[in-house]
């Protein structure tokens, strides 16, 4: 939250050395990247705790939307960083509708400031996921024939 008229906002990173989606990229390079939209955005830059290497780990994500203030602004470099899994999801629009959290992702030029634009963006990533489980299947069922 601003806490003066001449201080900006505040943005809190969140990143991972996990594979999401389609990209790998380095720890370093995905802070590099929010702490320039934050300069771009005019927001003060909040260091991220890096999530841990374990796959389909979310504890440092649940730890720093809990930690954040309502009305906070958080940051990650895309949206394919969010879990798949639909109750930790839920999890995280409760926590979002809760707080009134905004959700900045820097790849995909997106703003999430309510939850029905999250939504939107979750059900885009459930069907991204649907198409390469399918893809997945196919190769497999290619094998046998």
């Amino acid at each position: 939250m601003k806490t003066s008229s001449s201080e900006p906002l505040a943005i809190t990173g969140y990143v991972t050395p996990q594979q999401f989606g389609p990209f790998i990229m380095p720890v370093p390079a995905q802070n590099s990247c929010l702490r320039e939209y934050a300069n771009l955005m005019n927001f003060s830059y909040n260091m991220p705790q890096c999530e841990h290497i374990f796959s389909r780990c979310y504890m440092q994500l649940f730890s720093t939307l809990t930690s954040i203030e309502p009305g906070g602004n958080i940051v990650m470099y895309s949206f394919h960083m969010m879990p798949k899994d639909a109750g930790k999801m839920k999890n995280i629009l409760d926590i979002q509708q809760q707080k009134k959290l905004t959700f900045h992702f820097v790849l995909e030029k997106k703003i999430a400031r309510t939850n029905d634009e999250l939504k939107e963006m979750a059900k885009v990533l459930q069907v991204a996921d649907m198409i390469k489980r399918n893809d997945e299947r196919r190769q497999e069922l290619r094998k046998f024939l």
